[in-house]
């Protein structure tokens, strides 16, 4: 757990700057028994500019993916019984062009018994200002409002 909210506050690094480039949401197909989710444990690096934002910004990433995907039906559960894993990875490197970091981040939503992918998202950009909490909450949730509600789902 401490390895998760760590990782998923390194995600808010991301989230600021002013080049930005973003990514349509892919929803692959996908069986109609989704009703649990998860997040998946994932590494703890941060980027050079803000190394400690990682364990500072974990709770407020974790708190909006879990209340976002309750909101849309969907129940959390342990890990080993969860239908859906949320699976969070950021990348980090130097942007030359700007003298800032490229940070992008990759929501992957996949069907914890297939490993398959359910449906995806990546923000891209350059910056190397980390974002208050409350701005990166809005920015997950935004890119989490195109995954379908637990209902829909379950009508496929």
């Amino acid at each position: 757990m401490k390895y998760l909210l760590s990782f998923l506050g390194s995600l808010l690094i991301i989230f600021s700057g002013c080049q930005h480039t973003e990514s349509a949401p892919v929803t692959q197909q996908h069986p109609s028994s989704y009703r649990s989710f998860a997040i998946a444990a994932a590494s703890t690096d941060g980027p050079a500019s803000d190394p400690a934002a990682a364990i500072r910004l974990a709770k407020p990433i974790e708190d909006t993916i879990i209340s976002t995907l309750t909101a849309k039906g969907y129940t959390q559960a342990p890990s080993a019984d969860a239908d859906l894993l949320v699976k969070l990875s950021a990348s980090f490197s130097q942007d030359a062009l700007i003298n800032s970091e490229k940070r992008s981040m990759v929501i992957d939503i996949v069907d914890r018994r297939t490993n398959k992918r359910v449906w995806m998202d990546k923000i891209e950009r350059s910056s190397s200002n980390t974002l208050p909490p409350e701005m990166l909450q809005k920015e997950i949730a935004r890119r989490l409002a195109s995954f379908p509600e637990a209902s829909v789902m379950n009508n496929r």
